[in-house]
This record gives C-alpha cells, sequence and structure tokens, in this order.
C-alpha cells in the first residue's frame, strides 16, 4: 500500500510526499490561516478548485479552464455523485482543509477525524 505524507504550514496544506519523501503534489493556498485552497499541482497537471457556499469542491478545471471533474454531496460529507478522476483528497469542505482519507474511509479537521454519516470526530493526542 502506497504511504502518503501530508506537509502542513500550520492549518495550510502545502504538500504531499510518497513513503520516501518525494513530492508527489503540490498545492497553492490563498496566505491565511485555513487556507482557502485554490489550486493543486501533480506531476505536469494543474487542477483549480471551484467552491460552494459551504467551502466543498464541487468543481475542478485544468489551466484552460475546461471542467475536469464536479463533485455532488450529501448532507453528511458523503459523495453522492462525481464525475471525472483527478485524485484530490480536498473535497467536502476541502476549502478549509478537511481532507479525505481513503484508506480509513474518514475525514481529517486538523487534529480530528470525522467519521462520516456518524458525524463523530475522533480526537487525536497532540505531540509536539
Amino acid at each position: 500500500m502506497p504511504i502518503t505524507k501530508y506537509l502542513w504550514d500550520g492549518d495550510n496544506i502545502l504538500a504531499e510526499t510518497d513513503g520516501s519523501d518525494t513530492v508527489t503534489t503540490v498545492y497553492t493556498n490563498e496566505p491565511q490561516q485555513y487556507g482557502n485552497l485554490v489550486s493543486q499541482r501533480s506531476g505536469t497537471t494543474t487542477s483549480y478548485f471551484h467552491f460552494d457556499a459551504l467551502g466543498s469542491t464541487r468543481q475542478l478545471t485544468n489551466v484552460a479552464g475546461v471542467v475536469s471533474d464536479t463533485f455532488t454531496y450529501n448532507a453528511w460529507g458523503e459523495e453522492v455523485a462525481r464525475t471525472g478522476s483527478t485524485a484530490t483528497p480536498f473535497r467536502w469542505i476541502g476549502e478549509l482543509g478537511y481532507y479525505w482519507d481513503s484508506d480509513r474511509q474518514m475525514y481529517h479537521v486538523r487534529r480530528r477525524s470525522l467519521v462520516s454519516p456518524a458525524g463523530r470526530a475522533i480526537a487525536h493526542e497532540v505531540t509536539n
């Protein structure tokens, strides 16, 4: 199973690396706390995020402005429809840094994990 590590600057995602610490994806955020995710670059492909009022990713577009992916969610953040195949963990409330862990089938919200559809948060021990 491949290992993915996330590199953060405070509350903003910067990049993903693989098990050998090679950068696989780079993220662009607005310069503020809780980021406002703008884009991701994986290899030579750049995708731009388009969010709804909640901050959930509704579309990804390429550099030409063409829609490559669309997303629809229910009230609990479960993806109910999707087109496209661009890999991105930032879907439901992705603008604010919620990211989907497909291995564990849960969202991570900074130092907590959210089990959907139960709506339960799992606290994690903070280590320095």
